[in-house]
């Protein structure tokens, strides 16, 4: 059979309501720097996925008014 392992913390002071604010505010803090660092490149890529689809929609209306003109021919009696 197989042995399990537990590792606990055995803590002698009761745990705080200050501990629990000081934990959390310190995550915070980190997710804060990695967003901020974040935030740059995916700006960047959303205005270029943006140009990417004004570019298309362009050339796709271009190329439908091309297909739907008319074609006039004039003849001399």
């Amino acid at each position: 059979m197989m042995k399990t392992r537990s590792k606990t913390n055995i803590q002698t002071e009761p745990i705080t309501r200050s501990d629990i604010e000081d934990k959390l505010r310190e995550i915070q803090s980190g997710l804060n720097v990695g967003g901020d660092v974040a935030k740059g490149p995916s700006i960047a890529a959303g205005i270029g996925v943006v140009l990417v689809v004004i570019l298309v929609a362009y050339f796709f209306g271009r190329r439908s008014g091309k297909n739907k003109r008319s074609f006039i021919e004039i003849r001399r009696r």
